[in-house]
């Protein structure tokens, strides 16, 4: 059975931690916060076996980046019912749809009484984009403040833990929580306290990154519904498969991640093409050309492209990374992998506060 096979894979490599257990002990009235960074995908996923818990089809891959930075600040209180989410101080009705089920499935689980109040942010290095992994970044920054008014702090230092709440979010938010380098052990049949995502240590030479942000219109949601819809799907699911299980018989060095990232962008694409589903630009495919004939030329670099039209640009070295930019012509936002969480801004804790001062 393959989950059996990577559990024990990833046991024999003293990868496997799984998630500890803790009391819920909701304090009531105070401000906690959280921050995270978005992912960058190396190996993609598109489809989940259980929408309501975000438990994805076949396990996934990432990177964490720095090209953008989410704040958190939650209070929760007593009163049922009645949950607010703001984002940037806007409360939206359509952009508050997925937190407030989110919010509502981990009140389920972990019997948690009273309404959460949150208040999220963003801080990026560009103006608009679509495929930076923005979702995940919040869902993490939301999940840590969340586990802090909950578990306690403690908690916190449990990544695979706070993975499965960021996951009820978003399913690469489990991923963002342990980056810089991180897998997501997830399969069809899987249950919430079996679908988390681990720390992989990464090797070898740094990657410098840098990021042609572009935006689109198709969500990812509607991403995930083009990907089942593939005659193809059944069959991309199980190279997917093999692909984690090949990635994590390597030493997670620079090389491979690189052309990990690339043919899983390229497998991926094609999946959304085989449903009528176009997520590039014709400015996406006109990067692409660039760095594939870079590549034909013999130079170390590569790309990520995830449910959108932007690209993150990988290469082995600085110099590498500003000759091919250059040479693209596009302004390509530098960042670099990511760990741990973002500091965040006094700023932010300061406009946290007077949104949710009327909570506490």
């Amino acid at each position: 059975m393959y989950t059996t096979r990577l559990v024990s894979l990833i046991r024999s490599r003293g990868l496997y931690s799984p998630p500890g257990r803790y009391d819920a002990v909701p304090s009531y009235g105070k401000i906690f916060y959280g921050s995270g960074y978005p992912i960058t995908g190396v190996i993609k996923f598109l489809g989940y076996y259980d929408s309501t818990f975000n438990i994805a089809n076949f396990p996934s891959i990432s990177i964490n980046t720095d090209f953008s930075e989410a704040f958190s600040a939650v209070v929760l209180t007593e009163d049922a019912g009645n949950d607010s989410v703001i984002f940037d101080g806007v409360e939206d009705e359509g952009a508050k749809r997925r937190p407030i089920k989110a919010l509502n499935v981990f009140r389920n689980i972990y019997s948690v009484r009273g309404s959460f109040h949150l208040y999220v942010s963003m801080k990026r290095k560009y103006d608009n984009a679509k495929g930076l992994g923005e979702s995940a970044s919040m869902a993490a920054a939301a999940a840590r403040s969340i586990a802090r008014a909950v578990f306690g702090e403690e908690s916190i230092g449990d990544g695979p833990f706070v993975s499965k709440i960021a996951r009820l979010a978003s399913g690469s938010g489990s991923k963002s929580v342990n980056g810089p380098l991180s897998l997501w052990i997830s399969d069809s049949g899987y249950s919430h306290d079996s679908s988390f995502s681990l720390n992989l240590p990464f090797h070898g030479n740094k990657i410098s990154i840098c990021a042609i942000p572009l935006s689109g219109d198709i969500g990812t949601e509607d991403a995930h519904s083009a990907a089942l819809r593939s005659p193809f799907y059944n069959a991309w699911a199980s190279y997917q498969r093999q692909a984690v299980f090949d990635f994590l018989n390597t030493e997670f060095d620079a090389d491979t991640i690189m052309r990990t990232a690339l043919d899983s962008t390229l497998k991926m694409h094609s999946i959304l093409m085989s449903s009528a589903s176009l997520v590039w630009t014709d400015r996406t495919m006109k990067i692409v050309k660039n760095i594939m004939n870079f590549r034909l030329h013999g130079n170390s670099v590569s790309l990520s492209i995830d449910t959108g039209p932007s690209v993150v640009i990988m290469a082995e070295s600085d110099f590498e990374l500003r000759k091919v930019s250059d040479a693209i012509g596009d302004i390509c936002i530098e960042g670099k992998l990511a760990e741990g969480e973002p500091k965040i801004p006094p700023e932010f804790m300061e406009r946290a506060k007077e949104s949710l001062m009327k909570y506490t």
